[in-house]
């Protein structure tokens, strides 16, 4: 646990990165006693700085509502934060890529609120009376603690769970008229699919982490309130391929021609998430497994681009008895 000094220190230094567009180490390496409690505590101080400034609390956003991913981010449930009026970005809007540190592209549900909820014992019932429409909606997820090897929840919660912009789509749908649990989305970048995922795969139903919001939400006393825009959580996500990249150094040669060891980790999954994560962990190199994986090479396309932008070294086992895919996983 950190003294509140350590906490406002580190508060301080993510609310200037959000002033300055800069970032900071983890906070798990330069402050490793920190822990979940201490990440919300700085959280709040960090929006507590930005209201103060002006902006306005305008609703919430969840994430890991995956159990995979809370696994792998070291934690037993999602995590949340608050959404500021200026991170709202109008449908059709030209962004720079300057403005940005580290951007990743997420596809959500938005939840609109008609009235007042608040927790605790708040049921998915409630939260379908409680909802005005739903919206399409991009989360553009940025980073003020950058991205490293060993990178857990309370790196990433103490920076607002990420949260950088969010685009809603001009066309409202009433839940009555849906199956807001077989939403389906696509990442189309010039014609070409590079994702695809459902609204499945938010907690099997994305009303479910809507009432879990709320019902945590009120252990701090705090409601979703008329008006409130609710990001339920992310069924597709998509790295940004022209983010700065680490110098190509292969660790794992390296440190095998000194006769050291070199942790890695091995990955036969074909999720771009898991990727992601696994590729954060405190290792030197990630293999992507086609030999006796579930995945193909049409998914390594979209893992390696995925790793790319990390100081990891990908490795790729490929299939027994198919040499071509060795000059592909080179390409």
């Amino acid at each position: 646990m950190l003294t509140d000094e350590l906490r406002s220190e580190i508060a301080t230094k993510i609310y200037r990165c959000f002033q300055q567009k800069t970032q900071i180490p983890l906070l798990t390496k330069g402050y490793p006693d920190i822990e979940v409690e201490d990440a919300y505590h700085i959280q709040e101080q960090v929006v507590a700085s930005l209201v103060a400034d002006g902006r306005k609390i305008k609703g919430y956003k969840i994430g890991l509502t995956s159990p995979a991913m809370q696994e792998l981010a070291g934690s037993t449930e999602p995590d949340y934060a608050a959404m500021l009026d200026d991170m709202f970005i109008p449908e059709g809007s030209t962004l720079s890529r300057a403005d940005w540190s580290d951007p990743l592209v997420e596809i959500e549900i938005a939840f609109v609120m008609k009235e007042r909820l608040q927790g605790p014992g708040v049921t998915i019932a409630e939260v379908i009376q409680a909802t005005d429409f739903v919206l399409p909606a991009i989360e553009l997820v940025d980073f003020r603690v950058a991205r490293a090897p060993g990178m857990d929840v309370r790196d990433t919660i103490a920076d607002l769970a990420a949260v950088g912009g969010v685009v809603l789509g001009g066309n409202p749908f009433n839940l009555n008229g849906i199956d807001i649990r077989n939403i389906h989305g696509s990442l189309i970048i010039n014609g070409e699919v590079r994702e695809e995922g459902s609204s499945a795969e938010v907690l099997g139903n994305p009303l479910t982490a809507v009432a879990w919001l709320v019902n945590k939400l009120s252990e701090f006393g705090v409601a979703f309130e008329r008006g409130d825009v609710i990001l339920s959580g992310p069924f597709l996500r998509v790295s940004n391929h022209n983010r700065r990249s680490y110098p190509m150094l292969n660790l794992a040669l390296q440190k095998w021609r000194a006769g050291e060891s070199s942790p890695g980790i091995w990955s036969n999954l074909p999720d771009i998430h898991t990727a992601e994560v696994l590729a954060r962990l405190d290792v030197d190199w990630i293999c992507f497994d086609l030999q006796h994986g579930l995945m193909d090479y049409s998914d390594l396309t979209r893992l390696l681009p995925a790793v790319s932008g990390l100081p990891i070294t990908p490795l790729v086992r490929v299939a027994a008895n198919q040499p071509d895919q060795i000059g592909k996983a080179l390409d």
